[in-house]
């Protein structure tokens, strides 16, 4: 290699180093800021698990600022959680650190151990985390722990007009200090055939049965394949392809139009109209919706599920079934309420969060979730109507079971079929009708009718919601 050659090699490393030397401020800043959070809150972190040690946690409180997580001296020194309602909010809280809100809002509990606010952490006698507030009503939320004692299911309920979560329960429910008491009681847990741990609000996925009607109603009308007056005629069965599809009416419904057929939920008359749409156009349409995505909610990502909505099948009886919330359709009780809530803030799916605020230990608010728009699922137009049809089905259809007599409540019972055993018992609903504040979804394993077993818990849970 000559002198200008040898040169050139320099000039080569010299500038690659240059680069180097320029990028490393933009590479460390990337972790150091836009990564921290995480940084800090990684299991093999030990110097963060070390600080989380010596804080003393912020409290997790309910919209009445009842206490859900609190905190005392740990045997060993340090601090650790106490559980006030363990079995009402298991699944929000998780059972230690690396679970639930616990993990998620570990940068706000424990907010002075990640230095956010330095003078205080410097100042204080000892690291305090900040307390946070969620957007749960406690006596509807027990309400919900209570009603669905001894079943398997869940309760979601949602203020319609700012997306905040007012009830998220799943049964059944644990005991997050006895689970960890003993590592005979952690096995018992783990290997329950019932799935304790299983937060089936966010986790559970269903075929929705007749609930996913009011999606097929909405594709219908939003795709010209039906209007509000478009009649098909009910025998008590319908024949598709080469099978003969039932309707849980025997004797039939008759003629039937579109708000007819929500209201009395008719299978027959929807096989029809699915055939009539095509099981692509539908599944589609439900995905364009965005309620059946994965929501932003405040919960671990992992532990949050994303509906089935595509098929490969494509023929007649696929797009019946499909039609029906049947078939390769599976959904999560919370998209099931997000139906309920679009369709009750006229199209207008609003962005769903459980944190309310965040104060500090002085009392200082330092965050406030603002209300805001996630995206349009149905015309406003198309709302309205749909409105009309749940209200409908509550009044004089399969939904009775929901009414209130202070109040008009609009809703959809549902019954999906599955091979285990009894139909999976559904109901979604808003309420007031006329003015909507809060909208729910109930789903009740095995309970047969949802006008039977899921529609009442749905009223009681409303009822509780609006007093």
């Amino acid at each position: 290699m000559n002198q200008s050659e040898l040169g050139g090699k320099i000039k080569e490393l010299t500038f690659i180093a240059l680069i180097a030397f320029c990028a490393m401020p933009f590479y460390v800043g990337y972790w150091v800021v836009a990564r921290e959070a995480d940084l800090k809150s990684h299991p093999l972190n030990g110097r963060a698990e070390a600080r989380l040690k010596r804080t003393k946690p912020g409290l997790l409180l309910a919209r009445d600022d009842q206490e859900i997580l609190g905190r005392r001296p740990g045997a060993r020194g340090g601090w650790e959680r106490t559980y006030a309602s363990p079995l009402t909010y298991c699944h929000l809280t998780g059972y230690n650190h690396q679970t639930g809100l616990q993990l998620s809002l570990r940068p706000w509990l424990n907010e002075p151990a990640n230095r956010r606010d330095l003078l205080a952490f410097l100042a204080g006698p000892e690291p305090v985390g900040s307390d946070v507030q969620l957007a749960i009503v406690e006596p509807a939320q027990a309400l919900a722990r209570e009603r669905l004692e001894g079943l398997r299911g869940a309760v979601v309920g949602l203020e319609v007009e700012t997306g905040a979560v007012l009830v998220l329960a799943s049964a059944p429910a644990f005991d997050p200090d006895a689970i960890t008491e003993t590592h005979e009681a952690w096995e018992l847990f783990s290997t329950d055939p019932d799935s304790p741990g299983l937060n089936r609000a966010v986790q559970g996925l269903y075929p929705p049965g007749s609930i996913f009607k009011i999606v097929t109603a909405a594709a219908a009308l939003e795709k010209g394949a039906a209007s509000v007056d478009t009649e098909y005629t009910c025998t008590g069965s319908v024949r598709v392809g080469e099978r003969e599809l039932r309707c849980w009416k025997e004797s039939g419904h008759g003629a039937l139009n579109l708000a007819g057929a929500v209201a009395q939920s008719c299978n027959a008359y929807f096989a029809q109209l699915g055939e009539a749409l095509g099981t692509e156009a539908l599944s589609n349409y439900a995905e364009r919706t965005g309620l059946f995505g994965r929501p932003a909610l405040e919960l671990p990502p992992n532990t949050l599920a994303v509906g089935r909505l595509n098929t490969e099948q494509r023929d007649d009886l696929a797009a019946a079934s499909y039609a029906l919330g049947q078939g390769d359709l599976l959904v999560t009780p919370f998209s099931a309420a997000q139906i309920a809530a679009a369709v009750a803030q006229r199209g207008t799916l609003m962005r769903p969060h459980l944190v309310r605020s965040v104060r500090s230990p002085d009392g200082r608010v330092r965050e406030v979730t603002e209300p805001s728009i996630g995206r349009r699922a149905f015309r406003e137009t198309t709302a309205r109507l749909l409105a009309g049809m749940m209200e409908s089905a509550v009044e004089s259809g399969t939904g009775q079971a929901a009414g209130l007599p202070s109040l008009r409540v609009a809703g959809k019972t549902g019954s999906a079929q599955t091979p285990q055993g009894d139909a999976h018992a559904w109901f979604i609903g808003f309420a007031p009708a006329q003015a909507p504040r809060v909208a729910v979804a109930v789903v009740v394993e095995h309970g047969g009718s949802g006008g039977a077993a899921a529609a009442p818990i749905a009223r009681d849970i409303i009822e509780a919601l609006l007093r």
